[in-house]
C-alpha cells in the first residue's frame, strides 16, 4: 500500500495552526505561561464535493490501511507543493452519495510533530 495521499482536495480548503500553552494561575492572580511545543501543529480541514467512485474509493483505501489516525502518512500541500507527514485527526471517516456515481467526503490531517 502507497504511504502517499496525492488527491488534491477541492478548494473548501482550510489550514489551523494550533499552538500548546500551559497556564499556571497563582493565588494571588498571577499567571506563569510556557509552550508546550516549539511549533505549531497544523491541522487541514480537506474538502471534496465531486469525487468520482475510483478517487473516493483512493480515500477510503489509505484510511483504511492507516487504520484511522493510527499511523502517517505523506501528503503534499495543494498551496505551497511541500511534502508533509500527516495522519487523519479521527479515526471515522463519513462520506455520503450526493448523486449516481458522486461522492461528498471530508476530513482533517494533522502534521506529525
Amino acid at each position: 500500500m502507497a504511504n502517499e495521499f496525492v488527491l488534491p482536495p477541492d478548494y473548501d480548503f482550510e489550514e489551523i495552526p494550533t499552538y500548546k500553552t500551559l497556564i499556571s494561575e497563582f493565588e494571588n492572580g498571577a499567571e506563569q505561561r510556557r509552550a508546550k511545543r516549539s511549533s505549531a501543529i497544523t491541522e487541514y480541514k480537506l474538502v471534496y464535493n465531486n469525487l468520482s467512485s475510483t478517487d473516493l474509493g483512493t480515500i477510503t483505501t489509505l484510511f483504511s490501511s492507516k487504520k484511522g489516525a493510527l499511523t502517517s502518512f505523506t501528503w503534499t500541500h495543494p498551496i505551497s507543493g511541500s511534502t508533509l507527514t500527516v495522519r487523519y485527526k479521527e479515526d471515522s471517516l463519513n462520506y455520503r452519495c450526493t448523486s449516481f456515481g458522486r461522492y461528498y467526503c471530508e476530513f482533517n490531517l494533522i502534521t506529525i510533530a
